[in-house]
């Protein structure tokens, strides 16, 4: 269980299986058995903070490089005759250093980036809801097109803007320093230019 305000603003426990809670939760305990001493109240707002940052920022870490590598594996090595195009040269291990070193650089500044959100959702400060009756089936279940068309909307404009002169030039343009793409080559962004896309959802 794991207490955070509801829509209303009231304090109720909800099970840990809701969003990203079940793992913040965790990271919250191993930083009371590794880190943090016992007199620090675990409702602590800094705490949830750095639980939040080390969730985002790990997590992300860890499913860029575990995704990626399985991606490229598979595409790249193990059916490298049905999709590797003819046109790619045989070595990229000099891009995807790149691809990985600009991952790195971002993924510590994106986490920072994007930490308030779910911290907000746990504060109170959102529209989430635990319980059907809240709202009713038929807006549960037209909310995930609806969720779906929003996000992928926002993220072509958000992307149409990125590619303006100004924008591109300082923000965008490292995504695009690669000249062929790999599986690497998806979170190779500038830090707000993935908090801008992936911030969205």
């Amino acid at each position: 269980q794991m207490c955070i305000r509801d829509r209303y603003g009231e304090i109720v426990s909800v099970p840990f299986y809701f969003s990203m809670d079940l793992v913040v939760g965790h990271t919250i305990e191993l930083l009371y058995s590794f880190v943090l001493p016992s007199n620090v109240p675990k409702e602590s707002l800094w705490v949830r903070v750095l639980a939040n940052y080390l969730t985002l920022f790990l997590g992300g870490l860890f499913f860029y490089l575990f995704f990626a590598s399985c991606s490229f594996f598979f595409f790249y090595r193990l059916r490298k005759e049905t999709y590797y195009p003819s046109t790619l040269p045989l070595d990229l291990t000099k891009q995807i250093k790149t691809e990985i070193g600009i991952a790195l650089r971002s993924l510590p500044f994106m986490a920072v980036l994007m930490t308030p959100f779910p911290l907000m959702a746990q504060l109170g400060y959102s529209r989430m809801y635990f319980s059907v009756s809240d709202y009713g089936w038929s807006y549960l279940l037209l909310s995930v097109p609806l969720f779906l068309f929003v996000t992928d909307g926002m993220i072509y404009f958000i992307h149409r803007g990125l590619h303006l002169p100004f924008l591109y030039k300082y923000i965008h343009k490292p995504h695009h320093t690669y000249r062929y793409t790999t599986p690497f080559s998806s979170h190779a962004f500038h830090p707000v230019d993935g908090w801008a896309q992936f911030g969205t959802f």
